[in-house]
């Protein structure tokens, strides 16, 4: 090999070098969390929703390793938040990539959320963590970045999926149904949905409107008029002629409770549901859009959101609410409501709950503190219902939130579950060789049993605040003459496992 090819052979590779580090000194992380760098090609900024600009990204992640993309489509996102000032954007890689890892989907689509009217950053990611833990199949992402766009920091951004049939999504196979009862439709109906007779605006989100085919269109549209005609039918109780045998009751619930724990508001003005293929039950879920749950929406001052369903107070896609009435009317759904949040709360919700706020306070604190260098952390953004100085107020705010909501759904659920065959409320939660009974005369709770000296558990009587007023040996029973007339909330635990009962205390 001569001088000459050897020197361009060293040139070559110290330009080689001299780039990587140039690329490594360019795009660094700012705080803990990774961070994304993109830059459009006309280095215009993004201002459209619907036009889609061309740009190069740039990911930084944990280990400080930079992961280069080319071609990368990017437009707005968003309905309300479009309008503030933290703007929120839909990114679209030119092959399918897996932005998140071998755990998350491999698409093209991938959405960069903003949070700016949550100012705890975390409330879409909570809610997804929910969606996990009451049983949702698919919910979004929740990978938090700090977000860099033409040289501009723009603040703490979170990726998450696009709501789309996909592996690792929506996965529906071709011939079922991707469908979004859509509170917006009347606004941007552009002939791929259509209005239910119960009034409920839908949307067909897949098949997607350019391959969707009219007689795609009309077996959706009578599918979905049978259920309706099922649900509001005189016999929608039977469990084979009613509704029942057209929902998955598991992604019902699921996604019910999902939607009131978190307080959504929304979550009867837009509501995602797919049907799969040959299968005849509707199935609901995924969430989204959780900027102004938790208590985070002025308007519903006075409704008190906390104590109170969603289904009731909140934003009536009428038809829906239709729905949900008819539903809560049915005693096999106020038990599946019931049984399924007595799971989440005896397994210790709310402990859970706080532990993610907990973990995702400690990961955003660096973050959080250059987003609101960025942007103002005590003006108001999408109608928030306090304001504080401080990121840690807005977190005690919501810890505070989420512990009264657990307990005040407890309360709720308990109260509406129709009496059991052993003449108390509530639901039996392990087959029991005894049972317990008030005796309303001499107003007492005791129990009946063969062996009463097995009963070696307590138990305890808690009002309709949540507040524990008594507790007693089981195998003793309990006078209750003390206590005021109202609902009651009787629990104990044996061999491992829980028991919930109500007792209406009438004098």
């Amino acid at each position: 090999m001569d001088r000459k090819t050897v020197a361009s052979i060293f040139l070559f590779v110290t330009l080689c070098c001299v780039t990587v580090t140039r690329a490594q000194d360019s795009y660094h992380r700012l705080t803990n969390l990774p961070h994304v760098y993109i830059s459009t090609f006309d280095g215009k900024d993004v201002t459209s929703k619907t036009n889609e600009v061309y740009a190069r990204l740039y990911v930084v992640d944990e280990a400080d390793v930079v992961t280069a993309y080319d071609s990368v489509a990017i437009r707005g996102r968003g309905n309300s938040t479009w309008n503030l000032k933290k703007k929120p954007y839909r990114i679209k890689f030119k092959d399918k990539t897996r932005f998140l890892g071998p755990d998350r989907a491999n698409a093209k689509k991938w959405t960069l959320l903003a949070n700016h009217g949550d100012k705890t950053l975390i409330r879409n990611a909570l809610a997804s963590y929910i969606g996990d833990l009451c049983g949702q199949t698919f919910t979004p992402a929740a990978k938090f970045v700090d977000l860099t766009l033409n040289g501009d920091y723009r603040g703490c951004y979170q990726i998450s999926d696009q709501i789309e049939v996909r592996k690792k999504r929506v996965d529906v196979e071709e011939g079922g149904y991707l469908l979004e009862a859509d509170g917006f439709c009347d606004f941007f109906y552009d002939g791929n949905g259509w209005w239910t007779a119960q009034g409920v605006p839908m949307t067909i989100h897949y098949p997607d409107k350019e391959s969707l085919t009219p007689q795609q269109l009309d077996d959706i549209q009578k599918y979905i008029s049978n259920f309706e005609t099922r649900l509001f039918s005189w016999n929608y109780t039977d469990p084979n002629e009613g509704y029942r045998a057209w929902v998955d009751s598991t992604s019902l619930v699921s996604w019910y409770l999902a939607s009131e724990i978190t307080g959504n508001p929304d979550f009867l003005w837009s509501m995602y549901c797919y049907k799969e293929r040959e299968d005849n039950r509707l199935f609901f879920g995924p969430m989204w859009d959780y900027d102004i749950a938790f208590n985070n929406d002025r308007r519903l001052n006075g409704s008190d959101p906390v104590h109170r369903l969603m289904a009731e107070v909140g934003y009536p896609n009428n038809g829906l609410v239709n729905w949900m009435r008819r539903m809560w009317s049915d005693p096999w759904f106020q038990r599946l409501v019931y049984r399924n949040y007595s799971v989440l709360y005896k397994q210790g919700l709310e402990d859970k709950l706080i532990s993610a706020i907990d973990s995702l306070d400690v990961l955003l604190q660096r973050s959080q503190e250059l987003n609101y260098q960025k942007w103002d952390i005590n003006t108001s953004t999408l109608g928030e219902v306090v304001l504080f100085s401080t990121y840690e107020a807005y977190m005690d705010d919501l810890r505070q939130y989420v512990s009264e909501r657990v307990e005040s759904l407890f309360q709720i659920f308990s109260k509406r579950c129709p009496p059991d065959d052993t003449g108390m409320g509530g639901v039996r939660s392990v087959d029991m060789d005894y049972v317990l009974a008030y005796d309303a005369e001499g107003q007492r709770l005791h129990f009946g049993a063969d062996d009463l000296l097995r009963l070696t558990f307590m138990v305890n009587v808690y009002d309709s605040a949540g507040h524990l007023v008594l507790q007693f040996p089981a195998s003793q029973g309990a006078s209750v003459v003390s206590l005021p007339p109202g609902m009651y909330v009787v629990t104990w635990k044996d061999s491992g496992h829980h028991a919930v009962k109500l007792m209406l205390k009438s004098k």
